[in-house]
């Protein structure tokens, strides 16, 4: 009886954390009713000890850890249904061999490679770089950072997306600098506003990364031309932090591609019905923690565990979730280690793996 209600009362907490209570930090008030509930609503099934027999008291256990079960297992079904059967190249930069089912992945960091199938886009082959999550103002050193942007440029990217949470501090960025003067990209450096981002400053921090050549793409897109007729346009979708969004003002084409930049992955459905191409996110961490079978452990989204991690695609929709690089909450990583993630686009598919042997043909790369 009390593993029952251990097991249901660890799930409702699970349910709740991951439904999106984190999102009501925006206020003292909110923040109070936020962590007041997830501490009572795991207790109630405890609470009918001292009201009811106990066989109803097994009852009524077995059917609240039956719905939670079932919502966990609707969840796993439709992640099946919408996760890419292309699995990706996965290369270690750096990990540790640890063995064991709890390996302490803290400090290591992977790259994991993606081309996409039936992306409509007809221009020169394009190298795609993408990090998230990064937090700053959390790293205990600058060892990590420098590994990913030293990856980085030895990959040489066509382009690099930075999808939000940067820092809690705006003046933490100070030690981003270096790392971001050091690389040389084509395309730009474009970025998205993460939620702890929100809580802190935005508008410093985006100022502060706008001054070393981030650019920060508007709702409606920015577009960039990468040959005399073909052009990508970029988009931000920061919603649901500072208002809903609008939706794709220029659909993609032959010789567009739209490509959109939204820190959390709860965005993806809504923007795979206005038909967006390709959707980068972060925000989850991975779940930071990844437990043998369970998978994430905690992931902070109002679709609970459904994007976590890894390549979906809705229709002719993708979307490409990173594990980030930073730590939040916990200053550890179990079997999560923190990642590159590189996607390749070509106009006749015809990409071979390994993509980092691959002689990159795009016009608009600069040799050094």
């Amino acid at each position: 009886m009390s593993f029952l209600l251990a097991l249901t009362g660890a799930m409702a907490f699970l349910q709740i954390y991951n439904r999106g209570l984190l999102y009501l930090k925006h206020g003292r008030l909110k923040t109070v009713i936020c962590h007041t509930a997830m501490v009572l609503f795991p207790l109630i099934p405890a609470l009918f000890a001292f009201v009811y027999p106990p066989r109803q008291l097994v009852l009524g256990t077995m059917c609240v850890l039956l719905f939670f079960i079932s919502l966990d297992l609707h969840m796993r079904l439709t992640r099946h249904r919408l996760r890419s059967r292309k699995p990706p190249v996965e290369t270690d930069v750096k990990r540790r061999k640890v063995r064991g089912w709890l390996r302490d992945t803290t400090g290591d960091l992977v790259i994991r490679e993606y081309i996409p199938d039936q992306v409509k886009w007809t221009g020169p082959a394009i190298t795609i770089a993408h990090i998230s999550d990064l937090h700053v103002d959390k790293l205990r050193s600058d060892n990590l950072l420098a590994m990913v942007f030293e990856t980085i440029r030895a990959r040489r990217p066509d382009i690099l997306l930075m999808t939000g949470d940067f820092t809690d501090a705006v003046e933490a960025l100070d030690r981003l600098v270096p790392f971001l003067a050091m690389l040389e990209i084509p395309l730009g450096i474009w970025g998205s506003i993460g939620n702890h981002d929100y809580w802190s400053n935005p508008g410093a921090i985006q100022r502060k990364l706008e001054s070393v050549g981030v650019r920060f793409p508007s709702i409606n897109g920015d577009a960039i031309q990468v040959s005399k007729t073909h052009v990508l346009r970029l988009s931000r979708c920061d919603y649901p932090y500072p208002a809903r969004w609008t939706g794709i003002e220029s659909p993609s084409t032959e010789n567009s591609l739209h490509i959109v930049l939204s820190h959390t992955p709860d965005n993806f459905i809504r923007l795979a019905r206005h038909s967006a191409p390709l959707v980068f996110s972060g925000h989850l961490h991975g779940g930071q923690w990844r437990l043998p079978v369970i998978g994430s452990v905690v992931a902070p989204s109002f679709r609970d565990r459904l994007f976590d991690l890894g390549h979906y695609r809705k229709g002719d929709a993708h979307l490409f979730v990173t594990a980030g690089i930073g730590n939040v909450w916990i200053s550890r990583r179990i079997n999560c280690p923190a990642e590159i993630l590189m996607v390749y686009l070509s106009a006749g598919g015809d990409w071979s793996f390994p993509a980092s042997e691959k002689v990159l043909a795009s016009p608009t790369r600069t040799e050094s």
